[in-house]
């Protein structure tokens, strides 16, 4: 196939030439140890969460809220640690917070963007709020056992798993904003609907369409 068009291509020589190929490879080769160490404490990381948690909640009533006091200080030190050793293993080195004058010292709630995994993975190393989430979190490894701890909101959202007179996901996130106490952490809402097709998923629930 004839690519000439007359025109220079400045890639050429700045990525296809022989050296180049060699230096880029051989980059790549100097780095892999960092990979593999990157891993490495991403998986220990998510290998002692679990009962580092199921420690310090060992004894606490979920469901009289999230823990308080020395208890309450070590689960949210933990998760803010944790989420922070993540996020500077995945090359977030320097993350500012801003604005924090405004926070709500009772009941705020927090309206965010999500795009992966990573935003509330950077919330949590700030703030270690609860959040607006769908019922499968509730058991998923690692997070599930946190989510629960700081008293995350779980919205079934399955017709054929909702129970018979249960509040819905609107009423259950007014409610909690309303009776929130002050040792409560912050709500979390990711405004999204479903992207699947689920046997006895309902119409997607856009949460940003809220009245309260």
């Amino acid at each position: 196939v004839n690519t000439s068009h007359g025109m220079p291509n400045p890639f050429n020589t700045l990525y296809n030439t022989h050296k180049s190929a060699q230096a880029w490879w051989f980059v790549k080769l100097l780095l892999f140890p960092l990979q593999v160490l990157r891993v490495a404490i991403i998986f220990v990381d998510l290998i002692i969460a679990p009962p580092l948690f199921f420690l310090v909640l060992l004894g606490h009533d979920q469901e009289s809220g999230p823990p308080t006091g020395i208890r309450g200080v070590l689960f949210r030190g933990l998760a803010r640690g944790l989420s922070r050793i993540y996020l500077f293993v995945m090359g977030y080195f320097h993350i500012k917070h801003i604005n924090r004058h405004n926070e709500d010292k009772t009941g705020a709630l927090i309206v965010s963007n999500h795009v992966s995994g990573t935003d509330a993975v950077l919330l949590m190393s700030q703030l270690a709020p609860a959040f607006v989430a769908k019922a499968e979190v509730k058991n998923w490894f690692a997070f599930g056992k946190l989510a629960t701890g700081l008293r995350s909101l779980y919205i079934e959202r399955r017709d054929d798993k909702k129970v018979a007179g249960a509040m819905t996901g609107t009423e259950a996130i007014a409610n909690r904003v309303q009776t929130a106490k002050p040792t409560d952490p912050p709500l979390v809402i990711f405004p999204e609907g479903e992207y699947l097709s689920l046997s006895g998923l309902s119409l997607p629930l856009y949460v940003y369409i809220l009245v309260f």
